[in-house]
């Protein structure tokens, strides 16, 4: 899914949409590329550096649209600094460190709500009481 930043529906569109679209279309690139080199990975197939190297790139895409929300909202600045200094890495890395750096950043797009599916709430509808209060009533 590619954005076209010439629409005219984006340019009455507010900043905050468009970075959540932008965000959201680097987050899907990630998970392909990732699903991609996961496959290769299982398969013990010949293209695992290229598919590594194409995840690879795609989470620093991704890193770099969030690097100063990651900044602001990881409390422990170690785990930040090294986030950081393993999306820039150009050498050699361990897959866990690729499934820690993912993992990292996927839960905090679910944290600010950005990706989080599982957001109504559970009532119990055989409480009337309950289920009012729920829809405001």
């Amino acid at each position: 899914m590619a954005i076209d930043f010439n629409s005219e529906t984006l340019q009455t569109s507010n900043k905050g949409e468009l970075l959540t679209f932008v965000t959201l279309d680097r987050r899907n690139d990630l998970i392909n590329n990732y699903s991609n080199w996961y496959k290769e990975r299982i398969s013990n197939g010949s293209a695992i550096a290229n598919k590594e190297h194409t995840l690879r790139s795609s989470m620093l895409s991704l890193f770099n649209e969030l690097e100063h929300a990651l900044k602001r909202n990881i409390k422990d600045k170690e785990v930040f600094t090294n986030l950081k200094n393993f999306v820039h890495n150009i050498g050699t890395v361990e897959p866990k460190e690729i499934l820690h750096a993912y993992d990292l950043m996927s839960s905090f797009l679910d944290d600010i709500n950005l990706t989080k599916i599982d957001t109504k709430r559970k009532i119990n509808s055989l409480m009337v009481e309950d289920e009012n209060a729920d829809k405001g009533l």
